[in-house]
This record gives C-alpha cells, structure tokens and sequence, in this order.
C-alpha cells in the first residue's frame, strides 16, 4: 500500500511496520506524510482520539479527450481505448517505477478512423520523467494499437487523445481514473 497520511488533530503514535522496525511520532494537525509500500500499524499514545486519514495512491493513470468525446457512444470507446493502454502500461512497467523513480509524462496522440496511430500523431507534450518512464508510456500506446474502429457516427478524421502518466507520485488531477 502507498499514500498519504494526514493527521487531523495532533497525535503521538507509534508506528510499527510489519518487518519489525517502529519508532515514536508526534504528528500535528494537517500534517502530511506519504507512506511507501508496506504493513504496519499506528497505535495512539494519547488520551484523545486519534484521527488520521489515509489516501491509498496506486499507479494513477488519467486521460483527458477531445471534445468529440461529447457524441454517442463516444464514451464507451473511450474507455476500452483506456482499458487497453493501460493494460499495456502496468505489464511492461519499467524497473525504475517499481523502484520507487518518481515521473510525470503526457502524451497527445491520434487514433485514425481504422484505429491505427500513426508514429508522428503520437506527441510528448510534457515530461518530469527519465527516459525509462517516458519509453514505458509511449510503449504502452504503440502495445495497444490498433484499437477499434472509431464509431459509425464519428464525424472527424481522428480521435484526439492525451493521456497523463504518473509514476509514484500522490497527485490526483482532473480526469484521472
């Protein structure tokens, strides 16, 4: 399990993870702490109630599509073509993210009326990654394709898609899934 922990009121704890290892925390109110994979437990060693919030993170993995997407049916193609990405995604996960490499990549790209992607119609708009993230998100879109044939009733050419890769980190933007 990985996330943020956020103390609501001030606490003094201890925290014993499963390997064996613990130690004392005093924690004030709002404060946030993200918590790597693991077990463990939080005991309270005051007399007030102990009240924390605890946000499991896991590979988030958002989307954000064209306004072509508004038609129907649309949405349903949009999120095989998601399902299918990602799938690709989590198989082919590059060492460095299971290590812990922190990296934020989007990717616009382009599905064809057939459902292939060209190579030039898939464009990097953004990286806060090293090259082995960057290589993982672009694999799992060239893995994916071809995709289905757009709808019947898609008007446009092609379906624009940008897709936001995180890698580790406790972001949630708009769109994620």
């Amino acid at each position: 399990m990985a996330g943020l922990l956020i103390s609501v009121d001030d606490a003094h704890t201890r925290k014993d993870w499963a390997a064996g290892t613990g130690g004392e925390e005093r924690r004030i109110a709002g404060a946030v702490a993200w918590e790597k994979d693991g077990l463990y437990s939080i005991q309270n060693l005051d007399d007030k109630p102990l009240d924390f919030l605890l946000l499991e993170l896991k590979r988030p993995f958002c989307s954000e599509l064209s306004d072509s997407f508004g038609k129907p049916g649309a949405q349903q193609y949009a999120e095989k073509v998601m399902r299918m990405v990602r799938q690709k995604w989590y198989k082919a996960m590059p060492v460095e993210a299971r290590n812990k490499e922190k990296g934020r990549v989007v990717i616009q790209w382009k599905i064809q009326r057939d459902g292939t992607v060209r190579e030039d119609d898939i464009v990097l708009t953004t990286a806060f990654a090293r090259d082995p993230l960057v290589g993982a998100a672009f694999a799992a879109i060239r893995a994916a394709a071809p995709f289905p044939t757009l709808p019947p009733n898609w008007q446009d050419p092609t379906a624009e898609m940008r897709f936001i890769f995180l890698y580790n980190l406790p972001e949630r933007l708009p769109g994620c899934n």
